[in-house]
């Protein structure tokens, strides 16, 4: 358990932000190419002579293996010192969300906040964002916390075996189906993705708070990385929240 001397605790958000996907696609292009150039010209200098009709595709096979590769350590690099913006802030007194393009919202455990968890399959559905660079395997798992009008969502993506930690509560975290407020035909899978609203018959069955929750998700949640989320999780249990079936 955490305690008071070291707090605050800043959990990051959205750290694989628009900036850094901007750069990643830009110094990939960049990298193939000086990296082509170099294996190129050191391939002509120094191939054997039988092997020297080969250089083009030699020297693309490598380019692409030490492009992936620089691109790792640098986006690794880039989210240590490029943040969002957004971020979670936990202490004694509550959670904070912090946005630069909105107001901070604060969760007072005083308030005694009710806590709303939730998770689904990334299939089924048509993918946008983030979540199409994922495998379809992979899970989204969520949770809110709300007091009054006020409310923090935070969520993560993991591998499902991963993600059992927390699914395998199946009265806590409930388990949607996007898949129910996705058109299906012709004309939505050529379209791009978006969000639909939820349908009034799912906001007003024995799921709607949990798909209310995930539609404020899609405008207001924070992206956690999963080391995070268990943090937050962790951090709302020790404070004894609410649990809201």
């Amino acid at each position: 358990m955490e305690t008071s001397d070291s707090f605050p605790i800043e959990l990051r958000a959205d750290q694989e932000h628009s900036g850094i996907r901007t750069i990643v696609v830009i110094g990939l292009f960049v990298l193939l190419f000086l990296f082509y150039l170099l294996i190129s010209a050191l391939w002509s200098a120094f191939a054997p002579g039988n092997l020297a009709d080969y250089t083009f595709v030699i020297s693309c096979g490598i380019a692409i293996g030490l492009a992936l590769v620089s691109l790792w350590a640098l986006e690794k690099y880039l989210k240590r010192i490029w943040p969002s913006g957004r971020a979670i802030i936990l202490d004694d007194a509550g959670v904070q969300a912090k946005d630069p393009e909105a107001d901070t919202v604060q969760i007072l455990w005083a308030d005694e906040p009710f806590q709303l968890s939730w998770w689904f399959y990334l299939r089924g559905y048509p993918r946008g964002g983030r979540e199409r660079r994922l495998p379809k395997h992979w899970v989204c798992v969520a949770t809110q916390l709300q007091a009054g009008e006020n409310f923090v969502i935070v969520y993560t993506y993991a591998p499902p075996k991963e993600a059992t930690v927390w699914t395998h509560y199946e009265r806590e975290f409930r388990q949607l189906n996007p898949a129910e407020i996705y058109k299906h035909g012709l004309t939505s899978r050529f379209a791009a993705p978006s969000r639909p609203e939820v349908p009034s018959k799912l906001l007003l069955g024995k799921d709607g708070k949990h798909w209310q929750a995930e539609q404020r998700r899609w405008l207001y949640g924070y992206e956690l990385e999963r080391d995070d989320f268990k943090k937050f999780m962790d951090f709302a249990a020790s404070r004894q929240t609410y649990h809201s079936k």
